[in-house]
């Protein structure tokens, strides 16, 4: 019988690898409404690492649990559980993912639709943050097929989804990178072109898109990048930020906002599935999915490192030229 868990938890808000650690916890059997998870895989994402230094826009209860998104299968479930033995599902509310067993409520758990064939669980594990996200932008955007959509960042995990995504829609991606020799990766997947992120960026655009600029902008660097961004867009265009890996604020001329009347807004997939209906959230996984086993929609991942090594999980997220998510094995 099961009474033990393991968890990453952390006491204090600082660097990931100084905070947090494994702990072995109490793990209750499920009551009236509640479900017994096993956490398959888990991945980490930059909104891990900024949750764990204080710095994400939810700021835990300390001491907390370290994870926003993985897989696992529901193993047992108490009287009156909405979840079913087999279920696929996310844990949500604070659970945290970084663990090898879970015991919540029906509603901690976003719940995966059922699919015709099975699911990929190392696909699965990344499917509701970075996929959900791109799907979002391009659905609230609402632009005519053909059109071009450009970001920064193209080679992220995120940026990799947008370019699948658009493609599906009929979109033109353009997309800056730091580093050119994943073009031809890029390419494989669906982008339309792939430029270096410098401030050539811009004249460039410009000759390739002529009278026919974007009408919608990805921002997850921030900084100089994002008024790249700025500078290549048409009149009235979306900048739509997301992240910031550079760790500096937007930096906008005037006339972006004056003269071309540039909109900068920010979405946060965290708050769309806090408001968005049950019905919503599940169209949106159910068509993600889908996508996934048609082979239309696909994640690299970088390495995958057991539950128990997560300070070596964390060094390699800060490995140069990674490419790819680092996945935990949360078993192991």
């Amino acid at each position: 019988m099961l009474d033990r868990c393991r968890a990453a938890c952390f006491s204090t808000f600082g660097p990931p690898a100084e905070t947090v650690a494994i702990r072995v916890l109490p793990l209750p059997p499920p009551s009236r409404g509640e479900a017994l998870v096993r956490m398959h895989l888990a991945p980490v994402n930059p909104a891990d690492l900024n949750l764990i230094e204080g710095t994400y826009g939810l700021k835990p209860t300390l001491p907390a649990y370290a994870g926003l998104e993985g897989v696992g299968m529901v193993e047992e479930v108490g009287l009156g559980c909405e979840l079913r033995i087999g279920d696929l599902v996310r844990p949500i509310d604070g659970i945290g993912t970084w663990r090898n067993f879970a015991v919540g409520s029906a509603a901690s758990f976003l719940r995966l639709p059922p699919l015709a064939g099975s699911y990929d669980l190392v696909q699965a594990a990344m499917l509701s943050v970075n996929p959900a996200t791109a799907w979002q932008i391009l659905e609230q955007a609402n632009l005519p097929r053909g059109s071009w959509v450009i970001q920064n960042a193209a080679g992220s995990n995120l940026g990799r989804c947008l370019i699948q995504l658009a493609r599906e829609r009929g979109l033109r991606t353009i997309n800056l990178v730091r580093r050119m020799e994943i073009a031809n990766e890029l390419k494989a997947l669906g982008a339309d072109a792939v430029f270096a992120d410098t401030r050539e960026s811009a004249r460039m655009v410009a000759e390739l898109c002529g009278d026919e600029a974007p009408a919608l902008a990805l921002n997850q660097v921030g900084g100089e990048s994002a008024m790249t961004l700025a500078k290549c867009v048409a009149p009235g265009a979306t900048v739509v930020t997301v992240g910031a890996l550079a760790k500096q604020p937007l930096s906008l001329a005037n006339g972006l906002l004056i003269f071309k009347d540039v909109r900068f807004i920010g979405f946060w997939i965290t708050r769309w599935y806090a408001q968005a209906a049950p019905a919503a959230r599940e169209h949106l996984l159910s068509q993600l999915a889908t996508l996934t086993a048609e082979g239309k929609l696909w994640q690299p991942v970088a390495t995958t490192v057991p539950l128990s090594r997560i300070t070596d999980a964390l060094a390699a997220v800060n490995q140069p030229c990674r490419n790819g998510k680092v996945l935990l094995d949360c078993q192991a």
